[in-house]
């Protein structure tokens, strides 16, 4: 069965970032946008971005359009159901999730779970809904957006990482086990990207309690201070999702921003190396 002309395109965690960015991208190609986010604050500020009179919160006296808004946390699996249901999307791109910093040691365990709800739970949950009517169809796409951390082992990212490698994972498996159907499963892993979530991301890391690794943690926000004006726009990277959503044969993989091929070059690195450059640059000392 052929795709869509028109391919209506779910995108969870839209109301900033990389995800409002996507929204334009999408639109700019003509797709039907059906957005998420967490607050009704957060819908109104989205249509008044980016409706410009096309679309509406559904179920809030929103009207249609182009562009729909839907109030969805994705760790609520009912309210996941119903939002899957009512717009039987042709893709999903599960963007939504903010980065857990700071040492694992000072993490405790319900933040972590909540990492992995948002991360790898949700995400999952959310393709395996919408597979069901992609499959009737016999076409669809789930696109997750990663990150290179998911391979590189960086110092106070730790669950955010884990959180990414197991999204990567399933998404591969996924990619496999939905093929048959005619389902495409893709993964964006994107490097660092100028959003909101580094205003406050050295102030969260040095807020740890070790002592050991205060001077690690006040060098790892001054490092990502520094290097902040080559991270990538965030509407370069919307770009590459839109186009693993909607091109006709996408990659598996697609990589952009900053630093986001970091993960096949660890990956040829020994071991002890790739602890030894890592630990001189933020001051960590070996046991």
């Amino acid at each position: 069965m052929t795709r869509p002309d028109t391919p209506t395109v779910l995108v969870t965690g839209a109301n900033s970032g990389i995800g409002s960015a996507t929204i334009d991208a999408l639109l700019d190609r003509d797709a039907h946008v059906v957005a998420t986010v967490r607050s009704q604050s957060s819908a109104t500020k989205l249509l008044a971005d980016h409706g410009g009179g096309r679309g509406g919160v559904r179920g809030d006296g929103g009207g249609e359009g182009q562009l729909l808004v839907e109030l969805l946390d994705v760790t609520d699996a009912e309210r996941a159901a119903a939002v899957i249901e009512r717009h039987r999307p042709d893709v999903v791109i599960n963007n939504a999730g903010a980065a857990l910093l700071g040492a694992l040691a000072d993490i405790d365990d319900d933040d972590a779970l909540a990492q992995l709800e948002a991360m790898v739970i949700g995400p999952v949950r959310l393709a395996r809904l919408a597979s069901r009517f992609q499959s009737e169809r016999g076409h669809g796409r789930i696109v997750n957006v990663s990150s290179t951390l998911a391979s590189t082992a960086m110092p106070f990212t730790g669950w955010y990482g884990a959180a990414k490698a197991a999204l990567d994972s399933v998404t591969d498996t996924l990619r496999l086990e939905l093929g048959p159907s005619g389902i495409a499963v893709v993964r964006v892993e994107c490097g660092a990207v100028k959003t909101g979530a580094w205003d406050d991301a050295g102030d969260t890391v040095e807020q740890g309690d070790d002592e050991s690794t205060a001077k690690s943690r006040k060098r790892w926000a001054d490092l990502t201070t520094l290097v902040q004006p080559l991270f990538e726009d965030p509407d370069e990277v919307a770009k590459v999702i839109a186009e693993a959503a909607l091109a006709r044969r996408p990659r598996p993989v697609y990589r952009v921003g900053f630093a986001s091929r970091l993960g096949i070059l660890s990956n040829l690195v020994p071991t002890r190396l790739e602890d030894l450059v890592t630990r001189t640059v933020f001051s960590l000392k070996a046991p």
